[in-house]
């Protein structure tokens, strides 16, 4: 599915007992439509939780200059999935599959719109299924937002390093 011709979703549009969230494998080129969609309008992200805080363009461009290096070097490892609900584009979610094991949560955005409680869990379900568990993500440490959804969802922070300009990652397990 071309990421162009998405509609966006209208927040406040009422969430049905069963909910339209849905993840498409898509290919790499598709990707940058979806992570614009999961960082627009949230203003906390572009400017304090993003590792290099900026205008939505510039936040995006960052985020795809890091995809694109990492997609070059997992090649067919790597996984890039629209998502949706009710078939509108709310983000994206990247994954890298691990032989062996554990898998990794590598990138993701949700709208600021739709990032209800009951998106997220849902969400984090449908990665479950995607990649197994357990799993792992990084994170930036400044990106507490992320790490506090994280933990209350049952990771652990398992280690801090320092990579870049001395900038500190999380690293976060899910057992299985």
């Amino acid at each position: 599915m071309n990421g162009a011709s998405q509609g966006t979703l209208n927040s406040s549009k009422k969430l049905s007992t069963k909910m339209e969230l849905k993840f498409e494998k898509i290919n790499r080129e598709e990707i940058a439509f979806h992570v614009r969609r999961g960082f627009e309008g949230d203003e906390k992200l572009l400017n304090k939780y993003h590792i290099s805080p900026g205008t939505l363009e510039h936040c995006v461009d960052d985020t795809m200059k890091f995809i694109n290096e990492n997609a070059d070097f997992y090649k067919e490892d790597i996984e890039f999935y629209s998502v949706t609900l009710y078939g509108a584009s709310i983000g994206y979610t990247i994954v890298i599959k691990n032989d062996p094991r554990p898998n990794e949560l590598y990138s993701f955005g949700i709208n600021i719109e739709q990032r209800t409680e009951e998106i997220r869990k849902v969400w984090l379900s449908e990665v479950e299924k995607i990649i197994g568990k357990p799993y792992y993500i990084v994170l930036w440490s400044k990106n507490t937002r992320a790490i506090n959804f994280f933990e209350r969802n049952g990771f652990l922070i398992t280690r801090n390093s320092k990579l870049l300009n001395d900038e500190t990652k999380t690293l976060i397990v899910c057992q299985s």
